[in-house]
């Protein structure tokens, strides 16, 4: 195969062919396997070369962690990532400054242009492209004030929650490091929810707190169809018509974190804290070593939880003062769901109707 390249770029064209050739004769021992390198050297070696040379730009001992992790030299690492028989590079991407919404009019690197580029693989702003599983860093204490809407996109199908969103809708797989950073709506901000995540979407957020948001639909700090670990997290201070803090339609895990002080509105969906809902399938909630409190459901159940047609497993928390107003259930609202309670406390709770404590409809309990 004969590609051409300017003298410019001469030197690196030379080293990529040369570690492509290495991969070749190397393969001598797997007739098969050469043969088919040979075959689709016009599709492979451009991906090769784009891997190699990404490759080479990381620091050196993360090259070589690679190398150990897949018994490969680096060209041999490119080939198989060229391949498509290893996980993505994932890509680190590291916020500049408190703008959570804005780039301009220096090109620093904001959380709206991060998530893109994390979902697009693209750079995106001040951003470098994402790559595979990527994690956003934020700076240590900062707070990323969103002070407009970015979208108004619902989930992938329609059908379960609307905008509008004050971050890009999550649609690959994120992890959000915040280092005890907030991310919250300006109060003088219109009304949107902080986050939202699609069904393909996964969203982790590490030792970050999301605040202030707020939407006449359903989750004001996120809502998910997709999957949502919490951990070392706040949620607080965010209201709904259903799930004022989270409203989980897929998957939610919440490790050593805190859910409180939000609240759902009346003939919301219920659920001040978190809402539930199984009914497509999804839904299901883990909550470990972590605290409801202070949520209310106004006008309807569930001040703390409200959870429908799922499982909800419940090991080592504290849900406390939490009110349903209007319905059932004021630390917990159980309906026709599994619940397994484990060394947790339900105190000071209270609803208008009965199950001041837990209400329990239906479903497997123990």
């Amino acid at each position: 195969m004969q590609t051409k390249h300017s003298t410019g770029n001469s030197i690196q064209y030379d080293h990529v062919v040369a570690a492509w050739r290495e991969q070749l004769v190397q393969a001598l021992n797997d007739p098969a396997f050469k043969q088919r390198l040979v075959n689709h050297e016009r599709e492979l070696l451009p991906r090769f070369a784009a891997q190699y040379t990404k490759l080479q730009t990381l620091p050196r001992r993360a090259r070589r962690a690679m190398q150990r992790q897949w018994k490969r030299s680096l060209a041999g690492v490119a080939l198989l990532l060229a391949l498509g028989q290893t996980p993505a590079l994932a890509a680190t991407i590291n916020i500049g400054g408190g703008g959570g919404q804005t780039s301009a009019p220096i090109k620093v690197c904001s959380l709206v242009d991060a998530i893109t580029a994390a979902n697009t693989d693209t750079s995106t702003g001040g951003c470098p492209a994402g790559s595979g599983a990527d994690t956003i860093v934020l700076p240590k204490g900062s707070t990323q004030t969103l002070t407009a809407i970015n979208n108004s996109e619902a989930d992938q199908y329609d059908r379960f929650f609307s905008g509008p969103n004050g971050l890009p809708l999550v649609t690959s797989a994120i992890t959000i490091q915040g280092n005890g950073a907030t991310i919250r709506r300006a109060s003088s901000a219109p009304e949107f929810r902080i986050f939202a995540v699609d069904f393909d979407g996964r969203l982790s957020l590490q030792r970050t707190r999301v605040s202030g948001g707020k939407t006449p639909d359903g989750g004001g700090g996120i809502a998910s169809a997709g999957r949502v670990i919490l951990s070392s997290s706040t949620i607080s201070g965010n209201s709904a018509s259903g799930g004022g803090g989270v409203l989980n339609l897929g998957t939610l895990t919440v490790t050593r974190s805190t859910i409180s002080n939000n609240s759902s509105a009346a003939g919301g969906g219920g659920g001040g804290g978190v809402r539930s809902d199984g009914e497509a399938g999804g839904g299901n909630l883990t909550i470990i070593n972590s605290a409801i409190s202070g949520n209310s459901a106004k006008g309807s159940s569930g001040g703390g939880v409200c959870i429908d047609y799922a499982t909800l497993t419940v090991t080592g928390n504290t849900i406390s003062g939490n009110r349903a107003t209007g319905g059932r259930g004021g630390g917990v609202e159980s309906f026709q769901s599994d619940l397994t309670l484990t060394n947790s406390t339900i105190s000071g709770n209270s609803a208008n109707g009965i199950g001041g404590g837990i209400s329990i409809t239906l479903g497997n309990n123990q």
